[in-house]
């Protein structure tokens, strides 16, 4: 968007009471000018890009103000050709396991937004927002998994062919009203939002076993599935601020959201000439959810360079989990409170200090809570789980900021009853089935420092350094678990501005060993380097870039506890080769819509697409 269309934007590592308290992450706001200047604009892009496979895409963002209404759309689409390899290697006993799982999609994708602000008044602004998004998806899936013996000898292999048609499409509806009460500050905003997410697949597994067979007595097996997810979410949201005397400002608010999740999958097995109904792997799951939720906060300007705020959010979650091939009935009904705090302290204009706590919820996305195992090979599959609790955070943070360039932030984070994947291995199957569960305690202390560093003038470099000591103790399956490390994130990017409107951009990103809950993870590092050029003044934009030159980016992962020996490696399409033309078109002071937040984007990104 154009920077003239910006007010201002804010970093806010840990969120006031007005936003949801969900999750341990923090959140950008750009804020918005209202612009009258009358016309149109837009942008329209097109891009290609080759990795191992091809890629192409297009979009148009056009805005159009009238004065009294303003319209906005954009529309996106794309083919993505692209692929994973997961490799997995299970010490069990005295074999070792080793299976490689490649996942190929292809998917067409097409993505419209489209949304109109009416200004009745200066006091009275109402505006809708309809958003739409369909992917159609052909995926082959294949497996091979090895046993191999002490010498290292193969002694049998399965190997797995699975050809999915997968449609995915979601649409979403928002009404937003504002009322501005004075010229004092005192505002009314009022949101209401739905959102439906489908998600359909038809699958064929094909199992063919090699010598040593470990999950079925045939040397085939086939089988074939039929799914189907559908949520729907409905929002309610209201906020009210009011200034008060000698500089304090009230705000509250409340919000309600309704969430029901149908899952239905029916897997059925070939036996000899019949398709005969799998009831180890058929399941109808029913989710309901409703999350109600008030809060209440004050601010004051005590000085010109210091400022306070405080506030309460109050949310209780109602919800009800049934499967129904199962008969698992799980209910919740709880209510919680999120305080927060924020100090800052801005002795002059190149100097910011500033400190927060708060107190934030994760709950598990929709899929973790429904009862039932999906295979991605004959040895591997998630198991979701009903009577998966909430985790709950606690955030300190403390930071110090010299012009544009962040000289240190110090944080701490403590997560109780978070949720990660645990891995249950079966000696004599040799299944290995990952499940979502509450695990005990996590800590993590972490310091951060970088911002831009303008080195010459036409050289601008960005350096971000961060290091972490992170710290999990909890029970895994009867045995106490107890994992230390310390980590450190080094990223850096350069932009280099040459003659005739060229510039090149260089970017290189590390990270060091780590621990995420019961994974210990290995190093992972890329670099990218790309060009640009602008010309038709400014409007026309060509950029090449080259990600990932030396294909180093992947997961590496061990898991070790109990009798589970484990060790991950994910690669994907991360080297790629992308060409990307931009063209602007109209009055560039257009703004480009109004700034303003749904009520459904915690739900949304619960879903599990």
């Amino acid at each position: 968007m154009p920077t003239l269309t910006v007010s201002k934007v804010e970093l806010m590592a840990n969120p006031p009471a007005s936003y949801d308290a969900a999750g341990t992450a923090g959140i950008i706001n750009i804020q918005l000018k209202r612009e009258l200047t009358k016309g149109m604009n837009g942008t329209l892009s097109a891009g290609t890009g080759y990795g191992k496979y091809e890629k192409a895409w297009a979009g148009l963002n056009l805005n159009y103000n009238l004065g009294k209404v303003s319209f906005y759309t954009r529309l996106n689409t794309g083919h993505y050709n692209s692929y994973n390899r997961l490799t997995m290697e299970r010490e069990i006993r005295d074999s070792l396991y080793r299976s490689v799982n490649f996942w190929h999609p292809i998917t067409k994708s097409v993505n419209v937004v489209a949304g109109a602000d009416y200004f009745i008044s200066k006091q009275h602004t109402v505006g809708f927002m309809v958003k739409g998004y369909t992917s159609p998806q052909d995926v082959l899936t294949t497996s091979n998994s090895v046993n191999y013996d002490v010498p290292g000898n193969p002694i049998g292999n399965v190997q797995m062919h699975n050809p999915r048609d997968v449609t995915s499409h979601n649409y979403s509806l928002n009404v937003n009203y504002k009322f501005d009460i004075d010229t004092t500050g005192r505002s009314l905003t009022f949101d209401s939002d739905f959102v439906r997410y489908r998600n359909a697949a038809d699958e064929l597994f094909t199992n063919q076993f090699f010598g040593q067979t470990v999950v079925s007595e045939n040397a085939l097996e086939e089988l074939q599935s039929f799914s189907d997810a559908d949520v729907r979410i409905f929002a309610l949201k209201l906020d009210y601020v009011h200034p008060l005397a000698n500089n304090w400002k009230a705000e509250t608010g409340w919000k309600s959201s309704w969430v029901r999740n149908d899952a239905d999958i029916r897997f059925e097995r070939r036996e000899e000439d019949r398709w005969l109904n799998d009831v180890r792997r058929t399941n109808h799951f029913l989710y309901d959810e409703n999350i109600n939720a008030g809060y209440v906060s004050l601010s004051k300007k005590v000085s010109k360079a210091l400022s306070l705020k405080a506030g309460l959010r109050a949310e209780q979650t109602i919800s009800e989990g049934n499967s129904l091939t199962l008969k698992n009935v799980a209910n919740r009904n709880y209510w919680r409170f999120f305080p927060s705090v924020f100090v800052g302290y801005t002795p002059s204009e190149d100097h910011q200090f500033s400190t927060s706590y708060s107190r934030r919820i994760s709950r598990p996305n929709y899929r973790s809570l429904n009862p039932f195992t999906f295979y991605s090979d004959p040895y591997t599959g998630l198991l979701g789980n009903p009577f998966l609790q909430p985790s709950f955070s606690n955030s300190f943070m403390v930071s110090y900021s010299f012009k544009s360039f962040q000289v240190l932030s110090i944080s701490y984070l403590q997560e109780k009853d978070f949720v990660m994947e645990v891995v249950t291995q079966n000696d004599d199957t040799k299944e290995s089935i990952s499940t979502p569960k509450n695990l005990s305690r996590a800590r993590s202390l972490s310091f951060s420092s970088g911002g831009t560093l303008p080195v010459r003038k036409w050289w601008n470099a960005n350096l971000q350094v961060q290091g972490s000591l992170n710290k999990v103790t909890t029970p895994v399956q009867g045995e106490q678990y107890n994992q230390e490390q310390f980590s450190w994130d080094l990223s850096t990017d350069h932009n280099f501005i040459l003659p005739k409107n060229f510039s090149v951009q260089y970017s290189a990103y590390y990270s060091s060993p780590s621990v995420s809950g019961l994974f210990r993870n290995k190093a992972s590092y890329l670099m990218s380097i790309g060009g640009k050029k602008t010309f038709l003044d400014g409007r026309a934009t060509v950029s090449l870039k080259l990600n990932d030159i030396f294909d180093t980016a992947r997961f590496r992962a061990h898991l070790r506890y109990a009798n589970v020996n484990m060790y991950w490696q994910n690669e994907w399409e991360s080297r790629r080769l992308n060409l990307t033309l931009d063209y602007k078109f109209g009055n560039s002071k257009i703004k480009t819509a109004r700034s303003r937040r749904t009520g459904t984007s915690d739900e949304e990104n619960r879903v599990s697409k």
